[in-house]
């Protein structure tokens, strides 16, 4: 949805995207008996991304701190690096920054979890209604380990899959009610932990009870999609995200970078005054900065697509003909309304040019960056820039000489 409201010396655009149309959602659960034989396929669109994920999701965007409830029902922070850490005492040793959905072998703690429970889904789950832990034991599954789909563009959509099976050793059949996702965020220097929350941001109950029986096994396939407004660029960081891995991205030169989830590095034991900070898609750019955040271009006779990695043509920083002073941004807390979550992202662009300038394209830009400071030896991965939102206008803006255009943009995370 978008709309615009004219004000004398303002023009303003709204643009708020329902994340469950933008952003598709696919469970699939298939069954086998113990000779390996299928004998149950279920399929439903999934509908719950929880509260968890929309504080993920704008902790990830606005590149700040934010606080969820982990799977245990404690409040816990994620963080932005371990610049939020006491680093005044550690061994040397490998450190990392982590956001993962991978969960090994037999580690029931997060990734892909399956319970026995029906409540029904709240958004303020923090974990499943009654989890089937990991083991052989009645009314236990064999945890095993994840699978991840790279993804693939068919036809203007682009998916990955995540999916882990599980094997019933139990003696007797096991119920499946519900599932989940849990995402485990951690940052640690050598042998100090700053932080290792793990946290749920998608529960579904099924529609119908899946029979597990003894020797047999199930495995759940998560797959996410998109086909509109959002680019190849917003999938992949998603993928990386989940997966903890490496995923080639395409800058807003047209180069590939390559971003991760997870990022390591060494950390000599004498060096305390290491400063690591973790940006995998901050949009708050500063002012006067178009590199990032939210950018606006003069074009809407190009047709959004899903391969493109910049606008048609971005309007550049400036006072100069055809330019705009891009401004800060202002980001706000997590609004919750009667029937969704919303994330607000806004800027605005005051026209110093002399002319009329012409607004046809809106983008989302983020900015990926693992940096060290305070150091001999600094290091950095990136920064890398990449356009994850192209969203083309009906008609063209214009905005005046010495007036404002503010851009505000919303991501709705339905409840």
């Amino acid at each position: 949805m978008l709309w615009i409201e004219k004000q004398q010396k303002q023009i303003i655009i709204n643009i708020n995207d329902n994340l469950k149309e933008k952003l598709k959602l696919e469970l699939e659960i298939v069954v086998w008996d113990k000779n390996g034989k299928i004998i149950k396929r279920h399929r439903q669109e999934v509908k719950s991304w929880l509260k968890n994920f929309a504080l993920f999701l704008k902790h990830q965007l606005h590149n700040e701190n934010d606080v969820v409830v982990d799977t245990g029902g404690a409040s816990a922070t994620i963080i932005c690096g371990l610049s939020e850490c006491d680093l005044s005492y550690h061994s040397a040793g490998y450190g990392s920054l982590e956001f993962s959905a991978n969960a090994g072998d037999n580690d029931d703690s997060f990734g892909i979890i399956v319970g026995s429970g029906t409540a029904t889904v709240s958004p303020d789950d923090y974990n499943l209604a009654s989890k089937i832990p990991h083991g052989t034991g009645s009314g236990q599954l064999d945890y095993d380990t994840h699978t991840f789909e790279s993804p693939t563009i068919t036809n203007g959509t682009v998916k990955f899959s995540i999916s882990r099976s599980f094997k019933n050793s139990s003696g007797g059949d096991v119920n499946v009610n519900e599932v989940g996702l849990v995402i485990r965020s951690l940052s640690k220097a050598a042998d100090k932990v700053c932080e290792d929350v793990k946290f749920l941001i998608i529960r579904d109950v099924l529609d119908s009870t899946v029979t597990v029986p003894d020797g047999g096994g199930l495995t759940v396939k998560y797959t996410i999609s998109t086909s509109s407004d959002f680019v190849v660029n917003f999938i992949y960081l998603l993928y990386a995200l989940f997966s903890g891995g490496s995923q080639d991205v395409t800058d807003t030169d047209g180069t590939s970078q390559t971003i991760k989830g997870s990022n390591q590095f060494y950390f000599d034991s004498e060096r305390s005054e290491r400063y690591v900070r973790k940006e995998i898609y901050n949009l708050i750019a500063g002012d006067d900065n178009d590199t990032f955040g939210v950018v606006v271009g003069s074009d809407n006779s190009t047709a959004w697509d899903v391969n493109q990695y910049n606008l048609a043509s971005k309007i550049s920083h400036g006072t100069g003909s055809g330019q705009l002073d891009y401004g800060t941004h202002s980001k706000y807390d997590l609004e919750e309304l009667s029937d969704r979550f919303r994330i607000k992202i806004s800027r605005s662009f005051y026209n110093g040019s002399g002319g009329q300038v012409s607004v046809g394209e809106i983008g989302l830009i983020g900015r990926y960056y693992i940096s060290e400071g305070y150091s001999p030896d600094q290091f950095s991965i990136g920064p890398y820039y990449f356009m994850i939102l192209r969203k083309v206008l009906s008609s063209l803006v214009t905005v005046d000489p010495e007036a404002t255009l503010v851009v505000n943009y919303y991501i709705a995370i339905p409840k």
